[in-house]
């Protein structure tokens, strides 16, 4: 069992080192085939998922991109890199109505540290005002 892992940990990894390298090459094209066909193979790993998300968005894939990212946060819901992604890819689509209902999700994060700097600061670009949280919003 232990190996199972090992070797999907090292093609996962694999996967991800040849898009980067693409990426950096100036190839975008096919570093988004190589992420499509890595998601196709391990549909699970959201880390492969959140990279294609943001490829696809450099690429003004915006449909396709946000989707990827949904199914992140659909997966790990809790995990606030796939969230900033999302909104991240909201507001460069110009949704940002949606981006606001991502950011309120949330919304116990927002006040704090570096991702709700940057949500705030994307929300500002899109004329809307930053959160009012309240505290029962928070705890829960």
């Amino acid at each position: 069992m232990a190996s199972q892992f090992t070797t999907r940990n090292r093609l996962v990894g694999e996967a991800l080192a040849r898009a980067r390298e693409l990426y950096l090459e100036g190839s975008i094209g096919p570093a988004i085939e190589e992420l499509a066909s890595a998601v196709e193979q391990f549909p699970a790993e959201i880390g492969i998922r959140l990279y294609l998300a943001l490829y696809l968005g450099q690429e003004k894939r915006f449909d396709e991109a946000i989707e990827h990212a949904r199914e992140a946060v659909r997966s790990r819901p809790d995990w606030e890199k796939a969230s900033a992604v999302l909104f991240h890819l909201l507001t460069a689509a110009g949704q940002c109505g949606e981006a606001m209902e991502e950011a309120e999700r949330c919304a116990g994060d927002v006040d704090s540290g570096d991702i709700g700097r940057y949500l705030r600061e994307r929300l500002k670009e899109c004329g809307l005002e930053a959160l009012s949280l309240d505290e029962e919003a928070i705890a829960e």
